[in-house]
């Protein structure tokens, strides 16, 4: 199992997303309890820092590079975009740009290019 998949198991899909945008391709160190200035907090917040030391305490974690963490972000994106339900007023396409803070036209393209 990837280190990606074993983030996204132990604290969900948008704070693993998250937590490669901020820190991709960095090596870190997960200590047995994270304190309050440490960069994992500080990029996804303290539960689920919390949650990712209780699975790597003690291990040094490889944070998967922003080109495989934008794959998985991607792939999540059109599965969001072809289950989404508009709402009135508000398109598919919206509804999925405001919950990944991109704009219309990226999802749009997102849509296009994952197979």
């Amino acid at each position: 199992m990837s280190i990606m998949n074993k983030l996204t198991e132990t604290i969900g899909e948008q704070a693993a997303i998250k937590l490669g945008q901020c820190l991709g391709g960095a090596r870190i160190y997960i200590p047995r309890v994270i304190d309050k200035d440490h960069l994992i907090i500080l990029a996804v917040g303290q539960e689920a820092a919390t949650k990712i030391a209780a699975r790597f305490k003690g291990q040094t974690i490889q944070i998967p590079i922003k080109s495989e963490v934008k794959t998985v972000r991607d792939k999540l994106i059109k599965q969001e975009y072809e289950t989404t339900e508009p709402r009135s007023g508000v398109s598919r396409a919206d509804l999925v740009a405001l919950k990944y803070a991109l704009s219309r036209r990226q999802v749009f393209n997102i849509i296009k290019e994952v197979k």
